[in-house]
């Protein structure tokens, strides 16, 4: 009711308002007039009562003294006369009724007295005397009593009670209400019409402007007026709209004028950008061209030098002419290096620059980078460490390549300006939330340091910390712009902490997506170290506390010492307090005590002869393993050291895994260990060379693998044969891998038969590759191209393994990724060659020669649907050649055109036109030619 009230117009409302007000003010005057008049006659009615009741009293004194109840009566009977009077008493001094009258009309409830109208003598109670006395003073709308008392000179001799009736008053408000009720009526109807009149002289110029306002606000007409009807307060308002409305109407004039102006100065400014972007656009497409045919013009004649370079130095040379083809090879590396720094610099700047999602291992690419630049640190006697704190994550999501690019560039630096002490990795979680892992890593080393006000210069292009430092250490000093460049596009912050002569700290925060376990990850250790008790004895205070924390992450029960003298007496305590060590890990080179000498103590004091030692060293020396042997060492490890090599040497050492069959473990010892997995295992596979190089891996792994060339022949093989697992191509002809595995699932769920594991083989050419693999059904996913130790790795999950040695450790050769890998000098990347060759060692003669001969028959076709494919703009036949091409040049080592076909195939799936004249197909033309003229030379060499 109040919403409709409130919504009603406004002349309705007025009336409304009238109308309560007058019916209030009405109403309230009739109730006062009533109260008024009720109050009135009672109190009239009271006094005349009172009076009749002293008259009484006064006639009666004598009657009452000698109770003569006649002359009493005769008293009460002049009351006859009185409509009102209801009942009458004359009570005596003990309170016996000596007389009564009581009206005809009376009924026994009207009578004040509970004494019925029976003849004898009858006598009140003095509690209704005082009863009657008490009520007289309330209100009663039925009677009025009064009780009076009887008295003479000596005092009260008897008592009157008189009760009268509201008879007469109720007769006065019949009389009245009626009337009252007309009066209330007539003056409603008058106010109704009095308003119905008056209310538009109100409302009507409200009414009058809400209307003009609702017409502006509908048609935007702002050249309306409202009429204005007096010089009141809403004449005021309706004077006030209309100057509001006639500010509005100017300012629209003037804005139309300026809008037109505007117009004509919009035409023409476009116009003119339109010519500035098409040139810019060619600019740019220029610049891209320019760098392309740079990189390619560049690169060519290097790869041929130090290709060729690598080649003569695997062939018989002569000491002089080994140290200038050395000479040769190491300027070549060192121009390719500042080449590649250009044209990364250049490929940023122009905006060419693609992240990957991946997932990872943050510590591997620590490792890594360590192992790369092991050997210039330690040619410089300096201490290359890594460490990586328990709490990261064992597998991110990002861009590998990029992590370690940056990470190269701050150690690579690092091991530059340091000309003594150490270089230390560490990797650390700096924030998590949620599925996000914000990961610090930091590069201190103890060199030259960096003034302060030079401290920010050294990441703006071209500039280093003085102009001696270009000559001194060379470089382009672009190495640390792009590094910024880097870790912001991938959303992080890099920054520098350094004093002159103390040394420096490169940190950089990169936040990640938290990944799942797969294989891109080796499996955790099976061996359990918990309980084991090692001391760790290095005098550098660095390395000391990265074995301790590692030790202890495995559950190793450890304790540092900080030279041999202290190592030697920790030692010796324990063994005396019944508690000796089980292993204690020794740094070569200590001031006080070396290693080997203090190894040599050890094993000569019979109460720690029983104590297992492995010995550490910076730099690997010809015959420091045949020195450990003697001083009775069990394993000899070179800094710096892997997380892995360093758990499955200790686990050797202590007798819970043996790769050496006694003898001295090294890191070759550990990776020539190799799985022997047993089962049956399905290749799903279309391409001839993935099929040979897989199958040739799965047999160096001990397994029993059959093929099948795509989709729909792998399901009628899995209903013919029992297999363990299934190897499974992504994309194939007449059925890919995602159809063939929903209709496995969808098979076993009908048949109820157990799950067959499937593993996805992908090239993860785009990101959420890998999420469509599980998506699909598949048990896991396996990145191509992939190395031999990551099918075990993923294999050993799902099959039994068994650990079997194999001489000279050759057989971990990795057939490495671009992403994992050192860039590689030539074309092709001979650590790939040499992992295929070393296939060949488990009884398939010839198989090294067969891989290059089906790529090189294959290859030249590929290339030439996917240049076919882009000038006749045929997006599918050159979407599955290049596919091809990619895993298939990968497998051989030409990871340079694998890398391009990977980008071709990745613009394309994006929907972007690749057409003849494309920048990347120039690279990737003059790859292809390289990558073949290389393996024809290499399979040439192999045949003589």
């Amino acid at each position: 009711m109040i919403v409709s009230f409130r919504d009603a117009p406004i002349r309705k409302k007025f009336v409304a308002i009238i109308l309560l007000t007058s019916g209030l003010v009405l109403a309230g005057s009739s109730i006062v007039f009533v109260v008024n008049e009720a109050l009135s006659f009672r109190t009239d009615a009271r006094k005349a009562l009172e009076s009749a009741a002293t008259v009484i009293g006064r006639n009666s004194v004598a009657a009452v003294e000698v109770g003569d109840a006649i002359v009493a009566n005769e008293s009460l009977q002049e009351l006859r006369g009185n409509d009102s009077i209801l009942a009458a008493y004359l009570l005596t001094g003990e309170n016996e009724i000596l007389a009564t009258y009581v009206s005809p009309k009376a009924v026994p409830g009207d009578l004040p007295l509970p004494i019925g109208l029976v003849a004898g003598p009858r006598k009140a109670t003095p509690g209704d005397v005082q009863g009657l006395r008490m009520k007289s003073d309330s209100w009663d709308f039925r009677a009025i009593d009064v009780v009076s008392d009887i008295t003479n000179e000596r005092g009260r001799v008897g008592t009157v009670i008189l009760r009268a009736s509201f008879n007469e008053l109720e007769g006065r408000m019949k009389r009245y209400l009626p009337l009252a009720g007309l009066v209330l009526i007539c003056s409603f109807c008058g106010a109704y019409l009095l308003s119905r009149r008056f209310a538009p002289t109100i409302s009507r110029p409200i009414v009058e402007l809400a209307q003009t306002m609702k017409a502006v606000s509908k048609d935007q007409n702002f050249g309306v007026r409202c009429a204005k009807h007096g010089d009141d307060e809403i004449g005021e308002l309706v004077q006030g709209f209309n100057e509001m409305l006639g500010h509005i109407q100017s300012r629209d004039e003037k804005l139309l004028r300026h809008r037109e102006g505007l117009e004509e100065e919009v035409a023409r400014r476009t116009v003119e950008l339109v010519h500035a972007k098409d040139a810019a656009e060619a600019a740019s497409i220029a610049k891209s061209r320019f760098l392309a045919n740079m990189s390619h013009e560049i690169r060519t004649p290097m790869n041929g030098i130090l290709g060729m370079s690598d080649i003569l130095l695997q062939g018989d040379l002569p000491a002089e002419y080994q140290r200038n083809v050395e000479l040769i090879r190491r300027s070549g590396e060192g121009l390719l290096d500042i080449i590649n720094d250009i044209l990364d610099f250049s490929r940023i700047e122009a905006g060419k620059i693609e992240l990957d999602d991946v997932p990872f291992d943050i510590g591997g690419i620590a490792e890594e980078v360590a192992e790369l630049l092991a050997a210039p640190a330690q040619s410089k006697g300096l201490e290359l460490s890594t460490f990586v704190e328990p709490e990261v994550p064992s597998v991110l999501r990002g861009d590998p390549g990029r992590v370690k690019q940056v990470l190269v560039n701050l150690v690579g630096n690092a091991v530059k300006f340091t000309e003594r002490g150490e270089v230390f990795v560490r990797a650390s979680t700096q924030a998590r939330d949620g599925e996000s892992v914000t990961v610090r890593l930091s590069v201190r080393d103890t060199g030259i340091g960096i003034a302060p006000e030079v401290q920010e210069k050294i990441f703006d292009s071209f500039s280093q910390a003085d102009g001696s430092t270009t000559r001194k250490f060379g470089g382009t000093g672009l190495g640390l712009t792009i590094s910024r460049q880097l870790v912001d596009l991938m959303g992080g912050t890099i920054q520098v902490a350094s004093e002159p002569g103390l040394g420096s700290e490169f940190a950089f925060t990169v936040p990640f997506r938290k990944g799942t376990e797969s294989v891109h990850l080796p499996p955790v250790p099976r061996s359990d170290l918990r309980g084991v008790r090692v001391l760790v004895v290095d005098d550098n205070a660095t390395n000391r506390e990265i074995i301790e924390k590692q030790l202890y992450a495995w559950g190793v029960q450890c304790r540092g010492a900080g030279g041999g003298e202290e190592g030697l007496s920790v030692l010796r305590e324990a063994s005396s307090e019944g508690s000796p060590f089980d292993l204690a890990i020794l740094d070569f080179n200590m001031p006080d005590i070396d290693g080997l000498s203090l190894a040599g103590m050890i094993k000569s004091d019979p109460s720690l002869a029983g104590i297992r030692l492995i010995l550490i060293s910076s730099v690997g020396i010809r015959g420091d393993g045949r020195r450990a042997r003697e001083a009775g060492i069990s394993g000899y490890l070179t800094k710096p050291i892997r997380r892995d090599i360093l758990f499955e040497s200790i686990a050797a050492v202590m007798g819970l895994g043996d790769p050496g069959d006694g003898d001295l473990v090294t890191r070759h010892t550990i990776e020539g260990a190799r799985r022997r997995i047993g089962g049956k295992v399905l290749l799903v596979e279309d391409n001839p060379l993935n099929q040979e190089v897989t199958l040739g891996m799965l047999s160096v792994l001990g397994c029993d693998a059959d093929v099948a060339g795509n989709g729909q022949e792998g399901l009628d093989a899995i209903a013919a044969k029992r297999y363990d697992l299934v190897l499974m191509d992504c994309q194939m002809p007449v059925m890919d891998g995602y159809m063939a595995t929903r209709a496995l699932r969808a098979r076993e769920k009908e048949s109820g038969g157990g799950r067959l594991p499937v593993l996805a083989l992908t090239a993860n050419a785009l990101p959420g590759d890998s999420d469509a693999c599980l998506a699909a059904g598949m048990d896991g996913y396996l990145s191509k191209p992939f190395t031999i130790k990551k099918l075990g790795n993923i294999l050993s999950k799902w099959l039994s393994v068994e650990l079997q040695k194999e001489p000279g450790g050759g057989a971990g050769a990795l057939v490495e990724t671009a992403a994992s890998a050192k860039p590689p000098i030539s074309p092709i990347d001979k650590r790939v060659l040499d992992g295929i060759r070393d296939l060949e060692g488990a009884g398939n003669r010839g198989f090294f020669e067969r891989v290059v001969k089906l790529y090189l028959s294959g290859a030249p076709g590929l290339v030439e649907g996917v240049l076919a494919g882009a000038e006749k703009g045929d997006m599918d036949s050159l979407l599955r050649a290049v596919h091809t091409l990619k895993s298939s040049s990968a497998n051989v080592g030409a990871v340079g055109l694998s890398d391009l076909c990977r980008k071709i195939e990745g613009k394309a799936r994006a929907g972007e036109l690749i057409a003849a004249g494309d920048p990347l197909l120039s690279k990737f033309e003059g790859e292809s030619r390289s990558a073949h003229e290389a393996l024809m030379a290499i399979l040439v060499g192999a045949s003589v």
